[in-house]
C-alpha cells in the first residue's frame, strides 16, 4: 500500500480496510485505504427491505457508514444499533429507505411480521425455559433486554404486545408471565 494511498500512516500489526486493485500504469496489485475513491457514486437501485451485505467502513455523527454489496455507501443510525460494530466488520443488513437525496439508510434487523413472529417465538421459548417468568417488561433498560434476548427494546415491546393480545402472556409490574 503506497504512502499516497494510506488514509493515515499504516502501523505494523494493525488491520485496515483496503480496496485491492491492479495499478493502471503497470498492472501491479496494490491496496488503498482510501476506499471512498472506489465506492460507486452513481444512483443506487435497492428496494426497502432488501437484504444486503455490509462492511462497516467508519463512523459519522449519525451512526455507522457501511459499504453495501461492495458498491455504495449507506448509514446505520446509532439509535438502531443493538450490538457492537467494528471497523471492517462484515455482516448482513437491510435497506431501510432510499432517500430522495440519494443517500441510503440501513438497518441490521428486518422489520415486519416475519421478525415479530421470530421474536415472539424466542420470548415464548425463554419463558418456558425460565419456568414461565422473565423479569422483563416495557420499562426494562434496552441493554438488559438485548443482553437477555438479543433484540431491541422496540422489537421486544412489539412482540410482548402481540403475545399479550393473543392471551399467551400476562404483563405484570415485575415482568412477563406465560399464561398458556
Amino acid at each position: 500500500m503506497p504512502f499516497g494511498e494510506q488514509h493515515k500512516p499504516a502501523e505494523e500489526g494493525r488491520s485496515y480496510l483496503v480496496y485491492v486493485h491492479a495499478n493502471h500504469a503497470d498492472e501491479r496489485i496494490m491496496a488503498s485505504s482510501k476506499v471512498d475513491k472506489f465506492v460507486d457514486k452513481t444512483e443506487a437501485h435497492y428496494t426497502p427491505g432488501e437484504q444486503v451485505n455490509l462492511i462497516i467502513g467508519g463512523t459519522t455523527d449519525l451512526g455507522y457508514k457501511a459499504i453495501i454489496n461492495n458498491t455504495h455507501w449507506g448509514v446505520i443510525y446509532t439509535n438502531e444499533v443493538f450490538q457492537k460494530l467494528r471497523f471492517g466488520q462484515k455482516l448482513t443488513g437491510f435497506i431501510k429507505t432510499m432517500r430522495s437525496d440519494g443517500k441510503i439508510d440501513l438497518v441490521l434487523q428486518k422489520s415486519g411480521k416475519e421478525d415479530l413472529d421470530k421474536n415472539a417465538r424466542l420470548i415464548i421459548n425463554k419463558l418456558r425455559s425460565a419456568n414461565g417468568f422473565l423479569p422483563l417488561h416495557d420499562k426494562t433498560d434496552a441493554d438488559i433486554i438485548y443482553d437477555q434476548l438479543g433484540m431491541s427494546k422496540k422489537a421486544f415491546k412489539k412482540s410482548i404486545g402481540g403475545l399479550f393480545k393473543a392471551g399467551d402472556i400476562s404483563i405484570d409490574s415485575d415482568g412477563i408471565r406465560l399464561t398458556m
